[in-house]
């Protein structure tokens, strides 16, 4: 009897399933829909025999419709608006629309943004391609309260003092612009940002506490700037890291303990990338901070001048696998070893020298 109650159970729960998925349509093209845009309701399902859309989705090209925003129904949830020739805006023109989701604003030659409506539902914000010199330093923390991605690649941003970034941001990408520095308290609200892509800029420094508040944050994004070295601690408050690129800078010099405390939150694979850069003499306490977890991280370093020597071939041998790219690292110097790889280096007379607590130095005064 039980076992047919279960059947019967398991059966109903099969039939209910699939008529719930039988009831989601595709997206439903919008009649009414201005020239030089695509429009449709999206999200859409049958309930009670009537078709209902959680999302209203508009996209326009070159379409002139930022003058004449009022064409679009008031419940549009989605809005992407390119190639217009906006200048100078304020996003008020959007407040309109109560049930606004996601706005992209992409290469529409915005030079200046401003903002003083609040618009609650606003969790997406695409300013990509356009001419921003500087953002709304505090009114987007009370007014852009669930902005959860912001993007502005390809602007004209070149500091972020005083700027306060909404507090519930998880991705943020500012790659391609003129940043010189991310300062001190550039980025300490944003205890949730999981991702950060500060990549062609033109950073020349990272403040030792630059990024110290960001405990989530897993991507950090900082290739093609112009760093010439790691100070101490540079990284060294990023429990939850996961990936690090550094590539095509101009790094000559890796402090102490630069990447001391880097990742200790996060247990599944690390990279830290340092290829083309100019690093010529890599010290051990350097990078000795990692070596308590090698078999969970991976470091790059092709494309340095390499100055090849017992203490580069003895880092090679007490890394081993973490040092990814040792067959493919080419010596600089001496001029004798020009051309040889890391990885075939062989010095008989070096001696390895005793083993130091890594451990202790890598959590040390985290927990």
């Amino acid at each position: 009897m039980a076992m047919k109650i279960i059947i019967f159970v398991v059966a109903t729960f099969v039939l209910f399933a699939g008529d719930v998925i039988s009831k989601r349509y595709p997206p439903m093209p919008i009649e009414d829909c201005p020239e030089r845009c695509y429009c449709r309701d999206v999200d859409c399902l049958k309930e009670k025999g009537e078709l209902f859309c959680r999302e209203v989705d508009f996209i326009c090209f070159n379409a002139n419709v930022a003058d004449r925003l009022d064409v679009l129904p008031v419940n549009t949830t989605r809005l992407s608006i390119i190639g217009e020739n906006m200048g100078h805006i304020t996003l008020d023109m959007f407040s309109r629309f109560f049930e606004l989701k996601k706005l992209n604003l992409s290469q529409n030659s915005i030079r200046s943004l401003k903002i003083t409506k609040a618009m609650r539902f606003l969790d997406f914000l695409n300013l990509d391609n356009n001419r921003l010199c500087y953002f709304p330093l505090e009114e987007m923390v009370k007014l852009l309260p669930a902005l959860k991605i912001l993007k502005a690649r390809h602007n004209n941003l070149t500091f972020l003092h005083d700027i306060q970034f909404p507090p519930r941001l998880v991705r943020l990408d500012l790659s391609n612009n003129h940043i010189e520095s991310p300062v001190k308290g550039s980025f300490r609200r944003l205890k949730k940002l999981e991702f950060l892509n500060l990549a062609n800029n033109s950073i020349r420094e990272i403040h030792p506490v630059a990024f110290r508040h960001l405990k989530k944050l897993q991507i950090l994004d900082l290739d093609r700037n112009q760093i010439t070295q790691l100070l101490p601690g540079s990284f060294a408050h990023l429990p939850s890291i996961s990936f690090l690129s550094l590539r095509h800078n101009r790094i000559e010099f890796i402090g102490q303990k630069a990447f001391r405390q880097i990742g200790v939150r996060w247990h599944g694979q690390h990279q830290i990338r340092l290829e083309h850069n100019r690093i010529k003499i890599l010290r051990k306490e350097s990078i000795d901070v990692l070596f308590s977890r090698r078999d969970i991280y991976s470091l790059y370093l092709a494309g340095n001048p390499i100055f090849c020597d017992c203490g580069m071939m003895l880092i090679r041998d007490t890394a081993g696998d973490m040092l990814r790219d040792a067959d493919t690292t080419l010596c600089h110097s001496p001029s004798d070893l020009k051309g040889f790889y890391v990885g075939d280096l062989d010095f008989p007379g070096c001696v390895e020298e005793e083993e130091d607590n890594y451990e202790d130095d890598y959590y040390d005064d985290y927990y």
